[in-house]
């Protein structure tokens, strides 16, 4: 499944541009699936509390993300509490159906037990590639990767070429809707965890939070997630270089957001998933001596242990980690 998350300004979003920007996330996923393979739209649905209680089935033009697009999904997230679009066709040899959940608010999937934890936007697919079974688009990454390659460009170049009015705390903005996209995930579970991360924007502060979801519990909590932020944010060079090594990297400077696709390796979920874990054991032994022989070093001299000392040393340790794997 692919899950997506909106970034709220620090302003804030109006609840109504909050559903307006979940539609326009919703439709370029819908737009990209139609570009990179041979889908049609079936029809929409919406709904209250869960997809399967259908209030309402309507259609929903998807070739691109257009006003009227929004307009007309976003009037219905104002009264029920998700839309879907339901979607049939190709991808590379794949033969899916595709429904794209589109959230009135964030916790919705939540609460209705789909996911644990808050998305806007959530792609599910089901069909068969060669006869073999397909749930989710993690595994279509194995099976078909030039086809979901293409996904994720056209995705990128949708995000680039929408553009949405919203009403925030400090007035009403136009955004590029790549502005309001925080992160979009291939994951393989109802979990971001070993989630492929295939869009991160403010990206060292995604990252982090997807290390800091990896770090054992009573380790991070020493720096807790600005901490971990602030360690992240130094090495950024060296954290790119050790990404470059396993992914197909764009870091957009000016959006400071950074586009991963794993690299065609065989498979390429298996080498997402050993650079990931690799990623967290460094973290955990940077963190690991910065709470034991660096912190021991400071309480000898000063007497005590603040917090921003213990952030210095994890974030000189973390570099002396990833120089190693890069």
């Amino acid at each position: 499944m692919i899950t997506a998350k909106i970034w709220k300004p620090k302003t804030g979003l109006r609840p109504a541009s909050h559903r307006r920007a979940s539609a326009a996330l919703g439709l370029a996923l819908a737009a990209a699936l139609r570009r990179a393979g041979n889908f049609d739209a079936a029809e929409a649905e919406a709904w209250k509390g869960v997809p399967d209680a259908v209030k309402e089935t309507f259609t929903v033009d998807i070739k691109h993300v257009d006003e009227e697009a929004i307009k007309t999904v976003a009037e219905r997230l104002s009264r029920h509490s998700g839309v879907t679009i339901k979607m049939q066709g190709r991808l590379g040899r794949a033969e899916l159906a595709v429904d794209i959940d589109i959230y009135a608010h964030e916790y919705v999937p939540v609460l209705a037990g789909i996911l644990h934890e808050p998305a806007e936007v959530l792609a599910e697919p089901r069909g068969r590639v060669d006869g073999r079974p397909i749930a989710s688009f993690y595994q279509l990454f194995d099976e078909e990767y030039e086809a979901m390659k293409t996904l994720a460009v056209e995705l990128f170049a949708e995000l680039h070429m929408a553009e949405l009015r919203v009403a925030t705390g400090a007035g009403v903005r136009t955004h590029p809707l790549w502005r309001l996209a925080a992160r979009i995930h291939a994951t393989q579970e109802h979990s971001d965890r070993y989630a492929i991360p295939l869009w991160h924007r403010p990206w060292t502060w995604q990252v982090a939070r997807s290390l800091y979801a990896l770090a054992p519990p009573e380790l991070r909590r020493l720096a807790g997630p600005a901490g971990l932020r602030r360690a992240i944010r130094e090495n950024a060079k060296l954290l790119r270089k050790y990404l470059e090594r396993h992914y197909i990297v764009a870091v957009r400077h000016t959006e400071n957001a950074i586009q991963l696709i794993p690299k065609p390796s065989s498979p390429p979920t298996q080498t997402h998933r050993k650079a990931m874990k690799t990623l967290a054991e460094a973290l955990t032994n940077a963190m690991r001596r910065a709470a034991g022989e660096k912190a021991l070093e400071t309480i000898q001299q000063r007497g005590y242990l603040d917090w921003h000392t213990y952030v210095e040393a994890l974030q000189q340790e973390l570099a002396q980690e990833l120089k190693r794997y890069t």
